[in-house]
């Protein structure tokens, strides 16, 4: 692969890569950390860091980054503190995750994050409670088939997307981090019981360090949502540079266990590590080598992962990069549950 493809996966991997870079290089660097949602990101490293001679073309984009990056936060904690007040009376947790979460706490790895929506957790009891909470607020799903609501809600693990009818903030509201099509049947009143309050909120929670890592691995390798892996990898490594004694490695390694996601958190040590150099003890990729997948041979999914988590070409020659994402996005979950059976149109009661 010539080197300016992976430009960005060096400069993440050590950002001082960014001090005197060419022009060219350049060039070749901002549209792949637009297409990673990773810009903004960037541009706090470039900016922030004492010479790195950025040029004054460059400058502009990454200030621009920085601008829209700040405003979109400001609406998303806008929002994130509304949603606190209209569930507040509802009398239930609710798990905030992912990018949003990570912006109202103020990690590294929220700075410039730009979100497509607000994911929240509830118990599976008090959904439909939530549901009808936020369509009193303003929130309605978008129009779909009888057959697609049905799928939605008797296969994944979420109500369809909803989204406010005069600001168009979208929110997805889940039950639990994976689907019903997935093999693992993973506890997420666990998850909700073991959260932390988020600080100036009511009703809103955050999940625990440990499982706000996995909860991010087991988005990427078993939900499938390659298209921005770099940028979910790129997290992975922010938090598992946290870890920094035996007692902490430990306490992850169990939770991973309770939890059932093992796998997900080695191909996290693995795939973090091959791309951005993440340093995970020795001790510890032994512990976890046991939870190694066992099909397909890791050589083929080394493979297929690097070629679906890095930037799309500039060339437009992107044809292997679709190929593999679409593969991972049907690995491991079942392939007959989440491609056959909704094209066959099987609705309720298994009639065609």
């Amino acid at each position: 692969m010539a080197e300016q493809d992976d430009i960005l996966v060096q400069v993440l991997r050590d950002p001082l890569r960014l001090k005197g870079l060419k022009l060219q290089e350049w060039n070749a660097l901002l549209p792949q950390a637009r297409a990673c949602h990773l810009l903004a990101r960037l541009a706090d490293d470039a900016i922030q860091r004492p010479g790195a001679g950025i040029p004054p073309e460059v400058l502009w984009h990454l200030a621009s980054a920085r601008e829209k990056a700040d405003n979109h936060a400001i609406g998303i904690r806008w929002e994130v503190r509304r949603l606190d007040r209209i569930l507040a009376g509802l009398g239930t947790p609710v798990v905030l995750l992912k990018g949003p979460a990570y912006m109202m706490l103020g990690l590294p790895w929220g700075r410039g994050r730009i979100c497509r929506d607000i994911d929240l957790l509830v118990p599976r009891s008090r959904l439909a409670d939530v549901e009808r909470c936020l369509l009193a607020n303003g929130w309605a799903t978008h129009e779909m088939s009888a057959f697609q609501e049905w799928f939605f809600r008797k296969w994944l693990h979420e109500i369809p997307a909803m989204v406010h009818r005069d600001r168009g903030t979208a929110v997805d509201v889940h039950h639990n981090i994976l689907p019903h099509i997935d093999s693992i049947r993973l506890d997420s009143d666990r998850l909700i019981a073991d959260s932390l309050p988020l600080e100036g909120c009511r009703c809103l929670r955050v999940l625990t360090p440990d499982d706000r890592l996995l909860h991010s691995a087991a988005h990427l390798f078993r939900r499938g949502f390659y298209a921005f892996g770099l940028r979910d990898l790129a997290d992975m490594d922010g938090m598992l540079r946290g870890y920094t004694g035996d007692d902490e490695w430990a306490r992850l390694l169990k939770r991973a266990a309770e939890l059932r996601l093992g796998q997900p958190l080695y191909l996290a040590f693995r795939y973090a590590g091959m791309l951005l150099g993440t340093p995970v003890p020795a001790a510890v990729q032994d512990t976890v080598r046991e939870w190694r997948p066992r099909w397909p041979p890791l050589w083929v999914l080394d493979r297929l992962v690097r070629v679906a988590v890095l930037p799309p070409r500039l060339d437009g020659r992107n044809r292997g990069r679709a190929v593999a994402q679409w593969i991972l996005e049907r690995y491991p979950l079942s392939l007959w549950k989440k491609t056959i059976l909704p094209k066959l149109g099987v609705g309720p009661g298994g009639k065609l």
